[in-house]
């Protein structure tokens, strides 16, 4: 008898929720209801019965407790670049050590990356294009041609300091490319009267016997690899961290380094 009461019970109860759902347009009117019914009708006892949750009708309204539906911190913020600071020491001494990305360039020591100001105190100018490019760079990539001497530094890899500040206080180099010697002049953006001296002594002309002699360790260490081999050439190629890498291509027909690029825009 006591478990035909309480499956009756069970059956009463059930019949009556379903009947609340029935009659009821959201969520929140059944809880109310619930509460209404353990409470006699009383509203005030029906809250202490059946606490409101916090937070609920808001869902339904978008209020919660009667203050507008709160947003992200960041939903209406334009985005704010974090300005960076540029402290550069020149080198004094090219050194022997590949990957401190010092740089021997017509005589005058560079670390890549370097403020372009840097190119321009040892008497480099910019292109009047150049200049014009830098005034109106934005984002992406970027290039320059330099001149001094007669001489023309092509395709001189910029980056950009600090977004959207202008004039060319705000660039810095972190890539040369294509320095080459004249017999190899064949790339459309060829450095071949630019002289460039890698850590350790290598430039164009040095032997690959040499080469790999000077930079042993990090031959070993796999550092400096193979990155490419054909009939025509090989390619050594030291990487670093992201954004860093040397590039020493061999002609294999005379053992010799013809091509130099360097790129380093960690700073």
């Amino acid at each position: 008898m006591k478990i035909l009461r309480r499956v009756l019970l069970i059956l009463l109860v059930s019949l009556l929720v379903a009947a609340m759902l029935a009659a009821c347009e959201s969520p929140g009117d059944v809880f109310r209801a619930i509460s209404d019914a353990a409470s006699g009708g009383d509203e005030e006892a029906g809250s202490a019965a059946m606490p409101t949750i916090s937070g609920y009708e808001g869902i339904e309204s978008g209020e919660s407790d009667g203050q507008p539906a709160q947003q992200s911190p960041d939903a209406n913020n334009d985005y704010q670049p974090v300005e960076r600071e540029f402290v550069y020491n020149a080198p004094d001494q090219l050194g022997n050590e590949l990957g401190s990305f010092n740089v021997e360039l017509d005589g005058d020591l560079y670390h890549l990356p370097a403020p372009l100001t840097a190119f321009l105190d040892n008497g480099w100018e910019i292109s009047q294009e150049g200049l014009a490019d830098i005034e109106a760079y934005e984002f992406g990539y970027l290039s320059v041609d330099l001149t001094r001497g007669g001489k023309t530094f092509k395709m001189v890899q910029l980056g950009e300091i600090n977004e959207g500040v202008k004039g060319v206080e705000n660039f810095f180099v972190d890539g040369i490319k294509n320095i080459t010697s004249p017999e190899y002049n064949f790339f459309g953006d060829s450095n071949h009267d630019i002289e460039a001296v890698l850590p350790g002594g290598v430039t164009i002309g040095t032997s690959e016997r040499e080469m790999t002699s000077v930079y042993e360790k990090l031959l070993d260490s796999g550092e400096l690899y193979i990155r490419l081999e054909n009939d025509d050439h090989i390619l050594y190629e030291y990487i670093g961290w992201y954004g860093r890498n040397i590039q020493m291509y061999i002609n294999n027909a005379t053992g010799l380094v013809y091509n130099i690029s360097m790129q380093n825009n960690q700073f």
